[in-house]
């Protein structure tokens, strides 16, 4: 998984609830685990969306945990998706096969509107330039230097769409700079993990607990 991590269980009051039925231990602790880990999952799912951009329900899937048995204590919670482990504790993101990263440039008539809003596929870079006329990929010289990215040629107002030369400033054509196309970005840690996990665990704990010895007895006295 993209990110698995230790939490401290206190398996004291399944042990008090369960002195008649010592066998049943383990099972209620494993019992007690997965309830816990099932509620943090649930939790990390709903509140993906308030982290991060998302189109789809992808990645709220990808959350999951690899349960505990009576004979092995231990699981895992974390995202199947690997790269989001980066979201986690932060690291590069680089082109596939060799490529570029697009990172698009926000604001109104950009790409992404803003820092919140979706990137539609009409907008992705190739789906620009296969449109848009006066949109190509190459190189800029700026003021930073040259600039490798999707840019659209504009009139001296900033206006797009038929572009014609002319007389007047208004009719000078210009550049917008609509994605940077990098080797490789920078992914700052968004994702609170640990942290969201350790919170569900303090609070759901207790209860899911005293719900798995319950559970332990009742079996038990089932099987007697």
């Amino acid at each position: 998984m993209a990110r698995d991590f230790n939490i401290a269980v206190d398996v004291r009051p399944v042990e008090r609830g369960l002195r008649e039925f010592a066998r049943q231990i383990p099972f209620a602790v494993s019992y007690a685990m997965n309830l816990t880990a099932r509620n943090a999952v649930e939790y990390m799912r709903s509140d993906i969306q308030r982290i991060f951009t998302i189109r789809n329900n992808w990645e709220a899937l990808g959350i999951t945990f690899k349960p505990a048995s009576k004979r092995d204590l231990t699981l895992e919670i974390g995202s199947r998706h690997h790269y989001m482990a980066a979201q986690v504790l932060g690291g590069t993101k680089e082109g596939k096969g060799g490529g570029t990263v697009g990172i698009p440039k926000v604001g109104r008539g950009d790409p992404r509107t803003t820092l919140q809003s979706k990137t539609p596929p009409s907008k992705w870079p190739k789906a620009l330039v296969a449109k848009s006329v006066g949109t190509f990929i190459g190189t800029v010289q700026t003021k930073r230097g040259p600039l490798y990215g999707v840019w659209r040629r504009v009139n001296r107002s900033g206006e797009t769409g038929k572009i014609t030369r002319g007389k007047g400033k208004n009719t000078r054509l210009g550049l917008r700079l609509l994605y940077e196309l990098a080797e490789k970005v920078n992914i700052k840690a968004r994702w609170p993990m640990d942290r969201q996990v350790e919170a569900i665990w303090a609070g759901r704990w207790p209860t899911n607990a005293a719900e798995a010895v319950a559970y332990a007895i009742r079996t038990a006295r089932e099987k007697t």
